[in-house]
């Protein structure tokens, strides 16, 4: 039996992949091709339309349907569209398991449409972060009572160079990652280095289910459904 093939790795949002995305969005001879046409589409494409020369989106009941002129494909399709030049902007606040569907589809570069249209202020601090995190301690000792939480999914990319940034700015404190059990035991080992300690939860979608009544009030209540509204209808905002 051979050896199974590794997938390529998803493009990081860093300043390189900020400065590619610059470049293949002015260069004619690029072929860019856009991935979502929901909300997201349209905030972005209202507020910075761009030339797109493909449009795929994973909901089939949408493809053969005209959005700006262009018909909306299979992201199957895809693989007539790569090559060093091309460039996949996501429109979607699920960029992440986008990235990785695309890295089993065609070996393009991809970046989310937040990061792809990031002002010069947001360049900016990206810069700075990963200044930051080159800086960041080999080895931790808190020394204050302070102490900083970072909590969610772990993304290869972006979570360590977060977590370097907090050590490198916030040397005394005591550093916490809070993350799930079913996160992959290589990801933890990347940032078990840069924190104080790690915390491993059940995902929310079992957390949800426990029947508590601030769980069942706030987060699946009225209150907890409009912070969720708000995020579908704006998530270049998280």
């Amino acid at each position: 039996m051979s050896a199974a093939v590794p997938l390529p790795t998803p493009t990081p949002i860093d300043s390189h992949a900020l400065e590619l995305a610059s470049r293949r969005l002015f260069d004619r001879s690029s072929s860019l091709v856009g991935w979502g046409t929901g909300s997201v589409y349209d905030y972005f494409h209202r507020h910075h339309p761009v030339r797109l020369d493909a449009l795929v989106d994973s909901d089939a009941t949408r493809w053969g349907q005209l959005r700006d002129g262009l018909e909306i494909t299979n992201p199957q399709d895809l693989t007539r569209h790569a090559g060093p030049d091309a460039f996949v902007i996501i429109y979607s606040s699920f960029w992440p398991e986008i990235q990785q569907a695309l890295a089993r589809i065609a070996p393009l570069s991809s970046l989310p449409a937040s990061a792809v249209f990031a002002d010069t202020a947001t360049r900016a601090k990206v810069a700075w972060a990963e200044r930051l995190h080159s800086q960041a301690l080999p080895r931790r000792v808190a020394r204050t009572q302070n102490a900083i939480v970072v909590q969610g999914p772990i993304d290869a990319s972006t979570t360590p160079r977060v977590l370097g940034a907090m050590s490198a700015l916030y040397p005394d404190s005591l550093i916490v990652l809070s993350t799930w059990d079913d996160t992959p035991a290589e990801l933890l080992a990347a940032c078990r280095p840069l924190v104080d300690d790690v915390v491993i939860n059940a995902p929310p979608k079992e957390v949800i289910a426990f029947p508590h009544p601030f769980i069942h009030d706030f987060f699946l209540g009225e209150r907890g459904q409009r912070a969720m509204e708000l995020l579908r209808e704006y998530p270049f905002a998280v």
